[in-house]
């Protein structure tokens, strides 16, 4: 992460616009990503995936908000494989202002991020990308700090003009947003992005298109194409389609009651430790950064369970003697859990499921 790009909310409009300059100086608009355009692909119907996925992931962000909160949603998939979600709310320190978008949401996306253990590809932002006042909308911003590929895609244009009229265009039509005089550093006619009509009705043409631009590492054309080959059926991408999907049902927990999760996270786990993984549906696994292996200790019956001191060390220390893998571990859960008998905990390898917005714990 780029910390010296990060939005400070507590600076003036002229700090902020003095900022996105400096984001738009350091974007690359060029194609500098290493994932197969062609392997792009999230289908609407995609499901958790309990295996390794085919194809590039990518990261699909959104956003909902409450009176006084902005909760940041991040769905991470491909083809018919979420293997990810991640939310995070943060406080919403400052109105919507035309252009500052990022101010207001940036924060908390970049702490949905950071939880993610998985490495998406690609990051698709609700939000304009290069079409900007200053070239640094949402997509930018995000995709210069994270030094990721990223492409923004807008249900309304900001700035520039299309080329051609948007009016009532087939399904598949696209044209060229160039900048005008309200775009900064960029001469008249550039290319910032398209506007694609990414689905249309055969008898009455009245859905528009969306703008989608190019926010970090992608060429304009090659935003519009990546795009093209997310959608399935649908106006929005199946990216962010789904991270709005998923920024509703985080919305709804919150106001529920319920709390992101907010373990330490670690991107990675020294080979003499083991890290726990807490996963929202309730199993807890373990690994190693040497073998990588992914092994089913057993199911909590409760979400929030504390792995006590003594339970843990017992596995750590088999592991330290050359015990690991194993296909069975014996240990005695503490009475914290609630659960006082002696367990049995199997190695089954068709049970593995790397998926889930885990965090991990140092024993």
């Amino acid at each position: 992460m780029r910390s010296a790009y990060l939005p400070d909310t507590d600076a003036s409009q002229t700090e902020m616009k003095h900022l996105q300059r400096s984001v738009a100086e350091e974007a690359i608009w060029t194609d500098a990503h290493s994932f197969d355009i062609s392997c792009l692909r999230l289908r609407s119907d995609a499901r958790t995936c309990t295996n390794s996925p085919n194809g590039p992931l990518i990261a699909g962000i959104d956003q909902a908000f409450t009176d006084e909160k902005v909760i940041s949603a991040v769905v991470v998939g491909t083809d018919d494989c979420i293997v990810e979600k991640q939310w995070a709310v943060s406080e919403c320190s400052i109105p919507y202002i035309p252009g500052l978008l990022s101010f207001r949401e940036a924060p908390s996306i970049f702490s949905v991020l950071q939880k993610l253990q998985t490495q998406p590809e690609l990051l698709v932002c609700d939000g304009s990308g290069r079409i900007h006042y200053r070239q640094a909308g949402l997509a930018t911003h995000v995709g210069v700090v994270m030094d990721r590929p990223a492409i923004g895609v807008a249900k309304n244009l900001l700035c520039g003009s299309p080329v051609d009229s948007v009016e009532r265009r087939p399904a598949e039509w696209q044209t060229p947003v160039v900048s005008d005089a309200y775009v900064e550093n960029a001469t008249t006619g550039t290319v910032l992005g398209h506007a694609y009509q990414s689905r249309q009705y055969d008898t009455s043409r009245r859905i528009n298109p969306v703008y989608v631009s190019p926010g970090h590492r992608v060429a304009p054309e090659t935003a519009t194409t990546c795009i093209a080959h997310l959608c399935d059926g649908y106006k929005l991408p199946e990216p962010t389609r789904q991270a709005d999907a998923f920024a509703a049902t985080a919305k709804q927990r919150y106001l529920d009651g319920q709390e992101p999760p907010s373990w330490c996270l670690l991107s990675t786990c020294p080979a003499d430790r083991l890290a726990f993984v807490i996963l929202p549906d309730s199993y807890v696994y373990e690994r190693t950064d040497s073998t990588d292996h992914r092994l089913l200790i057993r199911r909590w019956l409760c979400k929030r369970t504390v792995l006590c001191r003594s339970w843990v060390g017992g596995i750590r220390n088999s592991a330290r003697q050359g015990r690991y893998p194993v296909t069975w571990w014996e240990g005695v859960s503490h009475s914290n859990t609630g659960h006082n008998k002696s367990k049995s905990y199997r190695r089954d390898a068709s049970s593995d499921r790397w998926w889930t917005g885990a965090s991990w714990l140092y024993c």
